[in-house]
C-alpha cells in the first residue's frame, strides 16, 4: 500500500512501520528514541512523544471531519492505536515486542492504512520532496552556524533566534514526524516573533545575518506555500508569493538600514566646516 506523509495517520503508520522492524526483545524507550532520532529520555524524547500523542488525537479528529457519517466505521479499531500510545507511560519497563501488543497488523493498523488514504484524498497538508527538504535544511543549518559565530547579535535577539531555527531544524529533519502543516506553525512562529517585537527586528538589522535571515524566512514562506498548494499549481493556478508578513519583515528590516546610514553627523556646538568660531 503506497505511504502518504501528508497527513498524521500517514506519519503515524511510517512510524509503527518502523517499530515492528526494530529488536523486539529490547527496552522499548531506547528503540523509540533511536526511532525519533533523539537523545534517550532527553527533552525532544519526551517532545517527540508528546507529537506521536497530538497525531493520534488529530486523526481522530481530522476522520471526524472528512467522514462525518461514516467515521466511526474507519475509527473502529483506531482505539488499538490510542492504547499503544498509552504505552509510552510505561515504556522504559516494558520490550518493544510487549508495547506493540495492542495493535493488532490486521485491525488496528489497518485502520491507520484506511485513515491514512482517505486524509491523503481529503485533507491533505501537502508535501515537500526530498530535495527541496534538503534545500531548506542546509540552510537553516548555515543561518545556525552564522547565528552561534557573528558578534554583532547578542542577548535575547540571538537566543530567541536559535530557539526557533533549531525547532525548524527538527521538524525539517524528522519527515516522518513531522509534515507541511508542522513546519508552517514553526515558521509562523519565528516570523511571528520577530514582527511582533521591535527590538528583534532592530537587532536582525544591525547584524550581518539580516541578509540571509531574510533569504531564509522567505525560502521557508514559499516553500510551506508551495507544499500545501501543490494540488492548485499543478492544476494552473499562479505560483505562491511571499505572505504578507514577511514582507513586512524585509522592508522594516531594509527600512531601519536606510535610516542607520542616512544619518549625519553633528559637528560639537562651536564648529562649523572644521574651523571654530571666534569667541566673542
Amino acid at each position: 500500500m503506497t505511504r502518504y506523509l501528508d497527513n498524521p495517520a500517514g506519519r503515524l503508520l511510517a512510524l509503527v512501520e518502523q517499530a515492528r522492524g526494530k529488536k523486539q526483545d529490547a527496552s522499548a524507550s531506547q528503540q523509540w528514541a533511536e526511532i525519533f532520532h533523539v537523545d534517550h529520555l532527553g527533552s525532544d524524547f519526551f517532545r517527540s512523544v508528546a507529537n506521536f500523542s497530538k497525531m493520534v488525537a488529530d486523526v481522530r479528529t481530522q476522520m471526524q471531519e472528512v467522514e462525518p457519517d461514516e467515521y466511526e466505521f474507519y475509527l473502529e479499531y483506531f482505539s488499538q492505536v490510542e492504547t499503544m500510545t498509552g504505552n509510552f507511560g510505561r515504556c522504559l519497563v516494558v520490550q518493544m515486542s510487549e508495547f506493540l501488543v495492542p495493535l493488532e497488523p490486521q485491525s488496528g493498523e489497518h485502520s491507520l492504512k484506511l485513515c491514512s488514504a482517505i486524509l491523503h484524498r481529503k485533507k491533505s497538508e501537502g508535501e515537500l520532496s526530498e530535495s527541496e527538504r534538503d534545500s531548506l535544511l542546509e540552510k537553516v543549518l548555515d543561518l545556525i552556524d552564522e547565528v552561534e559565530r557573528v558578534d554583532d547579535l547578542k542577548g535575547e535577539a540571538r537566543e530567541w533566534i536559535l530557539l526557533r531555527l533549531r525547532e525548524i531544524r527538527r521538524v525539517l529533519e524528522a519527515r516522518n514526524q513531522f509534515g507541511v502543516a508542522d513546519l508552517s506553525a514553526a515558521h509562523d512562529l519565528l516570523v511571528g516573533g520577530v514582527k511582533n517585537k521591535q527590538a528583534r527586528v532592530a537587532a536582525l538589522a544591525k547584524s550581518m545575518i539580516a541578509k540571509n535571515f531574510i533569504g531564509l524566512i522567505v525560502a521557508l514562506d514559499l516553500a510551506v506555500n508551495l507544499g500545501a498548494n501543490s494540488l492548485q499549481i499543478t492544476q494552473g493556478d499562479d505560483a505562491p508569493k511571499s505572505t504578507s508578513v514577511v514582507i513586512q519583515i524585509q522592508r522594516d528590516i531594509e527600512q531601519i538600514n536606510i535610516e542607520s546610514s542616512s544619518v549625519v553627523p553633528q559637528l560639537p556646538a562651536g564648529r562649523e566646516n572644521g574651523t571654530e568660531r571666534p569667541s566673542k
